[in-house]
C-alpha cells in the first residue's frame, strides 16, 4: 500500500510545477515620463494612475541622483493618488516590490512625498494581507509575502503625496499536463501493484 501512496505523489506531482518568481521591472525602451502601462503587462491589469517614470527626467527635473532599482524607468503614482489598484484574473503570491519617496535633491519634501505606503492584499472582496512600510530617502524593498490574492491596493500616507515603484516581484503556477506515456506508465504500474498485493 505504501508504493501505491508513493506512486499517487509522483502522479500528483507531475502535474503542476512549483511557484516561479516573476519580477516585472518596467523597463520599455525610455517612453516617455507620464505614460501609462502597456495593456497586461505581466498579465495583470493596471491602474490608469500608476505611470512609468525615465530615471533621467526624475533626477534633471528634480535634482536627484538616484539609481533605478532595474535600469532606466520606473513607476509612480500619478498626480500622488492616494489609493492605485493592480489586479489579476488570476490568483498570485505578491512577493514585494521596491519603493521610494518621491524626492528633491535626494530628500523628502514634505510637501509632496509619501512617507509610507500601505498595500493590502485581497481574494475577491476578503481582505487577505496588509502591511504598511515607511518610506526612506531612496529605495527599499519592502517584502509583502501575501499569499493566495487576485488584487492589491498601494496607498500613499496622504492624497498629493507620491511614491515610486520598481521590480514588481510575484509568483504564479502553471498547470502542466503530464504526457501520456508517463501517464500510461503509471497506471501499469499501479495495475502491477494491485494484481501483486491480490496473489499475496
Amino acid at each position: 500500500m505504501k508504493r501505491i501512496l508513493a506512486l499517487v505523489v509522483v502522479l500528483v506531482g507531475l502535474t503542476a510545477t512549483p511557484a516561479q518568481a516573476v519580477v516585472l521591472d518596467f523597463e520599455f525602451g525610455q517612453q516617455q515620463s507620464g505614460s501609462a502601462i502597456p495593456d497586461s503587462y505581466g498579465g495583470f491589469t493596471w491602474d490608469s494612475n500608476i505611470v512609468t517614470l525615465t530615471e533621467n527626467f526624475y533626477n534633471s527635473v528634480y535634482s536627484n541622483s538616484a539609481d533605478f532599482p532595474s535600469g532606466y524607468e520606473a513607476t509612480y503614482n500619478a498626480y500622488g493618488i492616494l489609493t492605485t489598484t493592480v489586479s489579476r484574473g488570476s490568483n498570485f503570491d505578491f512577493n514585494g516590490a521596491y519603493f521610494s519617496p518621491w524626492l528633491y535633491a535626494d530628500e523628502i519634501d514634505g510637501s509632496f512625498s509619501a512617507t509610507s505606503i500601505t498595500i493590502k492584499g485581497y481574494n475577491g472582496a476578503t481582505l487577505v494581507d496588509e502591511n504598511t512600510y515607511q518610506l526612506t530617502n531612496g529605495f527599499t524593498y519592502c517584502a509583502a509575502n501575501f499569499s493566495n490574492i487576485d488584487r492589491l491596493e498601494l496607498i500613499s500616507s496622504g492624497n498629493g503625496k507620491w511614491w515610486l515603484m520598481d521590480n514588481f516581484t510575484y509568483d504564479h503556477q502553471q498547470n502542466v499536463v503530464p504526457e501520456p506515456g508517463t501517464v500510461s506508465l503509471l497506471g501499469f504500474g499501479l495495475f502491477g501493484l494491485f494484481r501483486m498485493k491480490k496473489k499475496a
